[in-house]
């Protein structure tokens, strides 16, 4: 029985680290730097608390879906492959913009990640592969069209730094 006192409270210690880092990140990393600078102490505690409780809520609905491992390693894929084609065509393209890139980045996401989850709690195996697919499809055209529609090019001689 001690045993099982240990280990459910190395569980709940565990549990309660993770609640803080995110209400830590969310409230200092993204509210008080880019929504709301001048946030008083309660109003940054209030959206501190919040992101918790919501991180709380999105962790007992996922664990309420019982997932299988397998189900991690093919989320990952579909989100991998989402950054796949753009990371690389900003690497060799001259023309494509930032904008381009996050665009055909969400987008990828967006579509994936959702259908993923999907396919992977219902067993479609189809559209696993489909989900893993289409982000890089996805990338392409939104980069190609960032690149077509941008009329400068990227000077990349200015990280020469014998130029």
């Amino acid at each position: 029985a001690i045993f099982v006192v240990l280990a459910f409270a190395g569980l709940s210690s565990t549990l309660d680290s993770a609640f803080v880092a995110v209400s830590s990140l969310w409230a200092i990393d993204v509210f008080k730097k880019y929504q709301d600078p001048k946030a008083s102490d309660r109003k940054t505690l209030l959206v501190a608390r919040s992101a918790m409780f919501v991180f709380a809520i999105g962790g007992t609905s996922i664990a309420m879906l019982q997932p299988q491992l397998i189900w991690v390693f093919l989320i990952y894929g579909a989100l991998a492959s989402a950054m796949l084609v753009p990371a690389f065509y900003a690497l060799f393209s001259s023309r494509v913009t930032a904008n381009g890139v996050v665009v055909a980045i969400l987008l990828s996401v967006i579509v994936s990640v959702p259908m993923s989850i999907y396919a992977n709690t219902t067993g479609n195996i189809d559209m696993v592969v489909l989900a893993a697919v289409l982000p890089p499809i996805f990338g392409l055209v939104s980069c190609a069209l960032s690149s077509l529609l941008n009329k400068e090019r990227f000077d990349f001689s200015r990280f020469d730094p014998e130029a």
